[in-house]
């Protein structure tokens, strides 16, 4: 099918099973109720057709993948969770605010700014600190660096926490909240099969 015959709003969403980036997409998408197709990617394709078709949807290899078609008619390919979040609120969420706030409020400047936290120092950190704990442990001086700045910055969502009440921004669940709540626990190893055999709500997650 081509680009300008291809409907506005039916998005392609390409996720490798297990990915929690993938969760956070795919649960920002069920919030907004936007109707879109998902697609397994295997981690490591083997057949000289499934490689070309991996790297055909993302050229750098970082999933997942969300392809659209802008209002303008060309075609939107993005494989950054944060950018893909970001388009997906902001080409969609701009009349309802489910997950968002009025343009240039007060609380959206500030939930920009806890989803960039989250994002980027959070995110950064918080990977680390499980990569070292589970296949580098010997390497005691980064388990300890890594693990003591992770929970410096989840100290710092607590307190926020403490003064807000229940949400970092205004009274609900919002981009920067979905954008942090994918499936964290577990992950150091601890509670995983606590919460296995939990169905999601989202489906694809």
């Amino acid at each position: 099918m081509s680009v300008v015959a291809e409907p506005r709003g039916f998005i392609d969403f390409y996720n490798k099973p297990g990915s929690s980036n993938g969760a956070k997409i795919a649960i920002i998408l069920n919030e907004l109720e936007l109707t879109y197709r998902h697609h397994e990617i295997r981690s490591n394709p083997t057949s000289p057709l499934d490689k070309d078709t991996y790297h055909a949807i993302s050229p750098k290899g970082h999933f997942p993948v969300v392809t659209d078609i802008h209002p303008n008619g060309f075609k939107v390919s993005l494989d950054q969770t944060g950018a893909i979040a970001q388009y997906l609120v902001n080409e969609y969420d701009q009349e309802d605010h489910t997950i968002s706030f009025p343009r240039r409020s007060a609380e959206d400047i500030e939930a920009m700014n806890w989803f960039f936290f989250g994002a980027t120092r959070v995110a950064s950190s918080h990977d680390e600190a499980v990569h070292y704990k589970k296949d580098a442990p010997e390497n005691t001086y980064s388990v300890d660096r890594f693990r003591s700045r992770t929970t410096g910055l989840f100290f710092a969502l607590e307190q926020r926490l403490k003064e807000t009440g229940d949400y970092l921004v205004g009274h609900k669940l919002c981009l920067n909240r979905r954008y942090r709540s994918g499936p964290v626990c577990g992950r150091c190893g601890r509670g995983r099969n606590q919460y296995r055999d939990i169905p999601s709500p989202y489906g694809v997650v």
